[in-house]
């Protein structure tokens, strides 16, 4: 039996967010610059929907191991996340199937903000 898979939190605050767009090349001001996100009506700069695959990623890959194979990935973000933010990645194995010498494991992640709300669920990761 494998062990659970340790909730990962991250701060996202705006150098974590122009440090994910320089990893990136994702240069859109939404993601750092505070005066015109508020002029597009946000609060504040907004985390880069894909930087939650990232995190869901990392978090996985530190639970399973530098050798584990990612082989799917798919999510779908239900809220924009205005930074500075902490988001908490949830992720449990649904499903694992013996293929020969290896594990198939079907992963279920959510990523909730500091307030609960829910940023992605039902993402899917398989190794």
């Amino acid at each position: 039996m494998r062990p659970p898979i340790p909730n990962l939190v991250v701060e996202l605050d705006r150098p974590r967010l122009m440090a994910y767009g320089a990893a990136t090349w994702d240069w859109h001001r939404l993601h750092y610059d505070s005066d015109l996100a508020r002029e597009r009506g946000f609060g504040g700069p907004i985390a880069d929907g894909q930087m939650f695959g990232a995190l869901i990623a990392r978090q996985i890959r530190k639970w399973a191991g530098p050798h584990a194979k990612f082989i799917e990935m798919e999510f779908k973000n239900r809220r924009v996340l205005v930074a500075p933010n902490v988001v908490t990645i949830a992720s449990r194995v649904a499903s694992c199937e013996v293929c020969g010498e290896c594990d198939r494991l079907d992963i279920l992640s959510a990523i909730h903000d500091r307030e609960g709300m829910v940023v992605v669920d039902n993402a899917r990761t398989v190794l």
